[in-house]
């Protein structure tokens, strides 16, 4: 679907109720209304969200203009977007900067996936496609949860983009080892120059695959910055280490329990 011209999401809202996930029973789905509100509050804060075109209540759906880029999720596993180490904490700097700027301003992102985070094509610059869970507070526990989410977020990512690598790199050195199989037999035949081409080319190839950079200590990257950036992040900090500490025993009770 297009709008002069440009590409239009259209996004369907679910009915407002609770998440489901027991591990964070404080941030709820606000419902078609309630994050139409929250897009508002977030471009009066100067928080980049893609531009709101239509609001569909028979349909419970937004019309919002497309922003060309991947998601979080699709630039740390596949390296779009963020081909160096330097992009990756730029990334995570200009994160970081934005939620300072929403917790400074009384509000609370509870940002849930990394596919609700889009990173623009321009410039990598992180934009809020999803604020179903957003809510308006000054209370440091809740900028607290959603730092504490935030970290969750970046946890899976990062595994999940570890993983990827691996399986990118296990399957490069299944066909290198097949591939070598098959140069050998060349040689065998006395065809050398033909295979140390086949070799060449297989060095490029490794050296094109190789060239995503590590994904480590992202959360460490982000609290560098909001430190420096929000006026409120001791207190943060304190609630933030509360709420982890409070829900890493809980998923440890859980364990023992299920054992």
């Amino acid at each position: 679907t297009t709008f002069l011209g440009k590409p239009v999401t259209i996004r369907k809202c679910k009915i407002k109720r609770s998440l489901e996930d027991s591990e964070y029973p404080y941030f709820s789905d606000q419902g078609l209304k309630g994050e139409v509100k929250s897009i508002h509050r977030a471009r009066r804060l100067g928080l980049p969200t893609p531009t709101l075109l239509h609001v569909d209540e028979s349909d419970g759906a937004l019309w919002q203009w497309s922003d060309e880029g991947p998601t979080l999720e699709q630039a740390l596993c596949e390296g779009v977007g963020l081909k160096t180490e330097a992009d990756i904490s730029k990334t995570m700097s200009q994160l970081a900067e934005l939620y300072a700027r929403a917790h400074d301003g009384g509000f609370v992102l509870g940002v849930t996936s990394a596919s609700d985070l889009q990173l623009k094509s321009s410039n990598g610059s992180p934009v809020l496609l999803s604020l179903k869970c957003a809510f308006n507070s000054i209370i440091p526990e809740d900028r607290g949860r959603d730092v504490f989410l935030l970290r969750r977020l970046l946890d899976d990512a990062e595994a999940l983009a570890c993983a990827r690598r691996m399986e990118k790199k296990a399957g490069a050195d299944s066909k290198g080892e097949e591939e070598g199989n098959k140069s050998g037999e060349k040689e065998t035949k006395g065809d050398e120059a033909e295979v140390e081409n086949e070799k060449e080319k297989e060095g490029e190839k490794e050296g094109e695959g190789n060239t995503l950079p590590p994904v480590t200590g992202l959360f460490e990257k982000f609290l560098e910055v909001y430190r420096k950036k929000s006026r409120q992040w001791s207190a943060t900090f304190n609630k933030y280490a509360e709420v982890n500490q409070r829900l890493t025993r809980k998923e440890a009770k859980a364990k023992v329990t299920s054992a």
